[in-house]
């Protein structure tokens, strides 16, 4: 699989997480009020959420930026290998010419 496949389903999987995330301390907080970790489990949820966001975000910059170089270079070599097949070198190495 090209890299920027898997860039894209990187992202496509932390956005899911991230929903699942958010849908399940909806759960918590209704379900546990009055609880220690409900109080802790709000704390937390912030800095989850800011790190899942930052990954899907790098995997989708990833994805672009992969996918343009495949672009790129899948355009570039065979145009470079056309023109060194070109260059008649008589088989010899330059060391013995």
């Amino acid at each position: 699989m090209k890299a920027s496949g898997v860039a894209q389903e990187l992202r496509i999987a932390t956005h899911s997480r991230l929903t699942e995330l958010s849908t399940a301390h909806e759960g918590v907080k209704g379900g546990a009020d009055g609880f220690a970790s409900t109080a802790a489990l709000s704390q937390i949820l912030p800095t989850w959420e800011k790190r899942l966001t930052s990954v899907r975000e790098e995997c989708d910059r990833l994805h672009g930026a992969l996918a343009k170089t495949g672009r790129d270079f899948g355009e570039v070599d065979p145009a470079v290998a056309g023109k060194v097949n070109r260059v008649d070198t008589g088989h010899k190495p330059d060391w013995a010419r």
